[in-house]
């Protein structure tokens, strides 16, 4: 089982912005989750740790996703696309690029991003480790 890392910034106003990086994988792109809110359900990202993620069916998408396993409080935190935290329950988007204007920031080709995800990933579990980036040399790494 490989290992994938989500390094993330600091919450803010827009949400929590950061890197998900396939090091075994050599891919990399940003992310987006709700803001910190101390793991409150629908309303927060989840805590920092490690994670099993398996493919598992959801109903609202109609089609098997990326799922976060045994998650303390939480479930059906999936990776999903997004490009403002407010399409989020909680859930982790992916994406290309940043867009910072019109007083905003969001993800832009996020269903890029997924796509290709999930197809380096293909249907494979994987764990994956959550940080905050100030904790990790890794986040030097820039797009």
């Amino acid at each position: 089982m490989i290992t994938n890392y989500l390094y993330r910034q600091p919450s803010g106003q827009f949400g929590t912005f950061g890197i998900f990086a396939m090091p075994d994988l050599g891919w990399s792109c940003h992310s987006l989750e709700r803001p910190w809110r101390n793991n409150r359900i629908n309303i927060s990202c989840v805590s920092s740790g490690i994670y099993i993620v398996e493919r598992e069916y959801s109903q609202k998408f109609e089609r098997d996703l990326y799922e976060l396993q045994n998650v303390p409080g939480r479930t059906e935190i999936k990776f999903h696309p997004l490009n403002h935290y407010t399409e989020s329950l909680g859930c982790i988007g992916l994406g290309m690029k940043i867009d910072y204007t019109h007083d905003n920031k969001r993800l832009l080709e996020s269903r890029k991003a997924i796509e290709h995800f999930e197809n380096l990933m293909a249907g494979e579990p994987f764990e994956l480790v959550i940080r905050n980036a100030k904790d990790h040399k890794y986040f030097a790494y820039t797009l």
